[in-house]
Parts: C-alpha cells; structure tokens; sequence
C-alpha cells in the first residue's frame, strides 16, 4: 500500500519538475540597444543554468518607457500572467510590482535604498518575496537568483547583495565637451579613463 501511494508522489513531483515556469521581466525603460544588450546577458545566464526558453521556461517582457501609468498597467499584466517569479529593474518598476503582490518572487536590480523604500525587511533576510542584486553583472546574476527561486529555495532566504566595489570610469572627451575639468587626483584614482 505505501508503494501505491508513493507512485502518484512521485508522478506529481515529477510534474512539477517538468513542467514550464514561466519568468516575468518588468522594464520601466525604453526597449533600446543598451537595454538589449542587459537582457541578452540575463537570457545567456538563464540558458546556461539550463532554462530554455520555449522548452521549459517562458520569458514575458514589458517595457514602458519611464511612463509610470504604463508601469502600473504592465505590472498588472505580467501579474495577470501567473509568473513563478518576476524580475523588475529600479525603483519604479519594484514599487509598481509590490504594491500588487506579496505572494510572487520579485528579484529587482539597480533598486536604491531597498530598505528605506520598504522593498525588503533587512538586507540579510529580505522577507517572503523579494530580493536584489546591485552591482556589476547584475542581470546575470539575478538570473541565478531566479533559477534558485524556480529550484526551490526562498526568496526571503536570499541575501540582498550589494556592490563589493565601486568602479570610477571617467570619460574625458565627454568631461570636456560638457566643460568639466577632472582633476588629476581623480583621474589617477579612476579603474579606467576613456580618452
């Protein structure tokens, strides 16, 4: 009898393994080249960590052009989509998300201040929906937050990360067609200097 009953188990989890996740993506930018160029990394990252895109993982994207009633409506879409997770980029794009949700993983990147915004409880243990990830890399990265999320660990148990180092790049033919002098103790200090 209890192999009986551990065969339907097994089937159920099995299911539930194979079955399509699907991944909301919310962008409160312009779908441009340099905004491509983020994705393309994340969706690199996520097929590497063995997520394919029409096989066993939908990707859902909004881009609303820093329009704010834009970023509402596509919050509520996506929402509306039943997403295992949600990805959101700044600010705008998490509060616009968690105001409609505290039961679906949102992993956000580039939020600033995810504390005093109330985004997370704490940095250590951000609570039971949200996590971040700040710094370089950090599309590829929140795809492996993701992929831990699909796998089964809790997004409350991802610590928010935040940059190790910082990283001065100086541009000096923008500094001076703007009319910006840099002065030499900065720019010995810049990791690097466009000429």
């Amino acid at each position: 009898m209890a192999l009986a009953a551990a065969r339907p188990l097994a089937a159920r989890a099995q299911q539930q393994r194979d079955r399509v996740r699907r991944v909301s993506v919310l962008i409160p930018f312009r779908e441009d080249a340099e905004t491509l160029v983020l994705v393309a990394a994340f969706k690199q990252r996520f097929e590497e960590l063995g997520w394919t895109e029409g096989r066993n993982v939908q990707l859902d994207y909004s881009y609303t052009d820093g329009n704010s009633e834009r970023t509402r409506s596509a919050s509520a879409e996506l929402l509306a989509l039943a997403p295992d997770a949600i990805l959101a980029y700044a600010n705008p794009a998490v509060a616009s998300l968690m105001q409609l949700t505290h039961t679906i993983p949102i992993v956000f990147t580039q939020a600033s201040d995810p504390v005093g915004s109330g985004f997370v409880s704490n940095l250590a243990h951000p609570g039971v929906a949200s996590c971040s990830i700040d710094g370089r890399d950090l599309w590829r990265e929140a795809a492996s937050y993701i992929d831990r999320i699909l796998r089964g660990q809790k997004p409350g148990d991802l610590p928010v990360q935040l940059p190790t180092k910082n990283y001065l790049v100086i541009n000096l033919k923008a500094a001076k067609a703007s009319g910006f002098q840099i002065s030499e103790k900065l720019l010995v200090n810049a990791d690097e200097v466009i000429e």
